[in-house]
């Protein structure tokens, strides 16, 4: 009779470090400056930087002020156009819409929390392990510190997201064991977190049509999310549709329920993520499409 595979033994991919950083970052990616819609997101990310904070220095805001919002507007793009490369790790112009739409969002809107991206960004990237590699000492104090900075600020919720995002990481094909102690640090996080309460929430309607779209649009990356054909970028391997395809579940619904239950506050800061599944989803009908009447 066969022997029972532990699935708690580990993940070891013979794996290549492409950044440098692979003995404390696992989920560390570099840009392939090669490719034109990463260029290109990478220039605008600049433009709207610059472009954010003249106006604020146009409108007689600090310095200070200014620059920090031009930070936000500039990461939000880039966020975006890197968030749309993990929940379609097969196009990459879907993100490069959604950082478009997420900057045109912020001018109306205010400024998004540039750190909740980061946070999703990797999460996902521990999910679906684009990168080849497992979450490392770097990346967990990494995600902790976005989730933990988040929760002194009011959004409490994000400690738990992080939460069960390890506990699902540690269920899902090659999980690791360690996963279940960052779960619980990260629920512990809750204790020191400030705005737990049940006040009603107020959510613009502006910002709950966007939410419904979104949940429309990215419905059929769901559905495709399993035909994944893009390699892992350490080991080379083809990416786990059934871990991408969890990642992107764990996504659209935490982002709608976190926008839905802290209302705007929080639904600014989601906005990125929002337009970002909304591009992505865009995007692949639009290539599948094309693809069809090829």
């Amino acid at each position: 009779m066969a022997k029972n595979k532990n699935k708690y033994k580990g993940y070891s991919p013979e794996a290549v470090d492409l950044t440098g950083l692979g003995k404390y970052f696992g989920l560390a990616r570099p840009f392939d400056f090669q490719d034109k819609a990463t260029r290109l997101a990478l220039l605008c990310s600049v433009l709207a930087f610059c472009g954010e904070a003249a106006w604020k220095l146009y409108q007689n805001v600090n310095t200070y002020d200014a620059c920090m919002a031009g930070v936000g507007v500039g990461f939000g793009l880039l966020f975006s156009f890197m968030l749309g490369m993990e929940l379609d790790p097969d196009r990459k112009w879907g993100g490069f819409i959604g950082g478009v739409l997420s900057v045109v969002w912020a001018a109306w809107m205010g400024e998004p929390n540039f750190m909740v991206m980061l946070l999703l960004i990797f999460m996902l990237r521990m999910m679906n392990r684009s990168s080849g590699d497992v979450h490392k000492i770097a990346d967990n104090l990494l995600m902790l510190i976005c989730a933990w900075w988040l929760g002194q600020e009011g959004a409490w919720l994000y400690p738990m997201m992080l939460g069960v995002a390890y506990i699902i990481e540690s269920q899902l094909p090659n999980g690791v064991f360690y996963s279940l102690y960052l779960a619980a640090v990260s629920f512990g996080m809750l204790w020191f977190s400030s705005g737990i309460s049940r006040a009603p929430v107020v959510l613009s309607v502006y910002n709950v049509a966007l939410m419904a779209v979104t949940a429309i649009l990215f419905l059929p990356m769901l559905r495709m999310s399993v035909l994944v054909e893009a390699r892992e970028d350490r080991s080379g391997r083809r990416m786990d549709g059934k871990r991408l395809r969890a990642g992107n579940f764990f996504f659209l619904i935490s982002v709608l329920f976190i926008s839905y239950y802290q209302g705007n506050a929080q639904a600014v800061n989601m906005a990125p993520a929002l337009f970002t599944a909304a591009g992505v989803g865009v995007y692949l009908v639009y290539d599948l499409g094309k693809k069809r009447r090829a």
